[in-house]
């Protein structure tokens, strides 16, 4: 019960673990930033210094448990796009992988399932609805060889994309960074759903 409030990203290990557990989508010049030694603490920061931006928020979708890098994803949209004004699958997608995350059962992972199997666009909230109710499958030999976490892609997609509902893109990136430290730390939790 308790573990959902401690730290995700334990910023003392080694960020090359995370980048040896996980195949990421950085770029050049970021893996030339990383030390043998280099916390995941100390990682993020050289990315927000370097201004590295979409590479920090590649790091830190993949450092995060995948619970907790969609709750990243739901905090994320919410700060620039209030849930009261989303509408239609957009507001039923957002809304159920939110409960997801709270109570994160296989009949909640199913309907978000169902609300975005057939959509005519794609936004930040459907990506993110996606990662959460697609179905826990084994990959084939090959596929889980590349160690791809196709989950923790589509949350980084959506955050990505919701970065271009914010007025300034870097200051939206730097925000969902740091929402990003806070759910990682402990001090942006979910509740438990109201039904």
């Amino acid at each position: 019960m308790m573990d959902q409030m401690e730290p995700a990203i334990d910023e003392l290990v080694p960020a090359q673990q995370v980048l040896t557990r996980e195949f990421t989508k950085l770029s050049r010049p970021a893996r030339a930033l990383i030390h043998p030694a280099q916390t995941c603490g100390d990682y993020l920061e050289t990315l927000v210094d370097e201004q590295l931006l979409e590479d920090a928020l590649d790091f830190i979708g993949h450092a995060l448990p995948l619970r907790h890098a969609i709750w990243w994803g739901c905090c994320c949209i919410a700060a620039v796009t209030p849930p009261e004004t989303l509408e239609g699958k957009d507001r039923k997608a957002f809304a159920g992988t939110c409960r997801w995350v709270a109570d994160p059962t296989d009949r909640r992972r199913e309907y978000v399932h169902r609300v975005t199997r057939v959509v005519t666009d794609v936004t930040a909230s459907i990506l993110l609805a996606r990662a959460a109710g697609y179905p826990n499958m084994k990959l084939p030999e090959p596929l889980a060889a590349l160690k791809r976490n196709f989950k923790k892609e589509g949350v980084i997609a959506a955050v990505n994309i919701a970065t271009l509902d914010g007025d300034d893109v870097d200051a939206t990136r730097r925000q969902f960074l740091e929402i990003g430290l806070d759910v990682s730390r402990g001090k942006t939790v979910w509740h438990p759903p109201q039904n």
